[in-house]
């Protein structure tokens, strides 16, 4: 049995590159560009930090998330209380940070007139 699951494993991963090859033969057709919305450095800008912001929220809202479970297992460890209380002050400062660059970046955005 071993011997035949070996061989539908090799069978198997042979095919993998003709079905990632499987397509047009004479290549894709209407390849956009992906720069062609970022014809200036605004929006260019605006982009990588919307990026940014909204990783650097849900880093944050995760470690919040791990502080949490951290807090619950603690199971009435003082140590372990402690450190899942600084991981949740350290997360919910973090979010306070990512919501006032937020606010900070709107009001520069609407200051400088630029709606993209």
């Amino acid at each position: 049995m071993s011997k035949k699951l070996t061989y539908l494993y090799i069978f198997l991963t042979s095919l993998i590159p003709a079905i990632a090859l499987a397509g047009d033969p004479q290549g894709p057709k209407d390849i956009p560009d992906p720069f062609e919305q970022y014809a200036d450095i605004e929006a260019l800008i605006i982009t990588i930090t919307n990026y940014i912001l909204s990783i650097a929220g849900l880093v944050s809202v995760a470690f919040i998330i791990v502080g949490g479970f951290q807090y619950i297992t603690a199971g009435g460890n003082e140590e372990q209380t402690k450190k899942a209380m600084k991981t949740l002050t350290n997360a919910t400062v973090g979010l306070i940070l990512v919501f006032a660059a937020y606010a900070i970046y709107v009001t520069i955005k609407q200051a400088l007139k630029i709606n993209l």
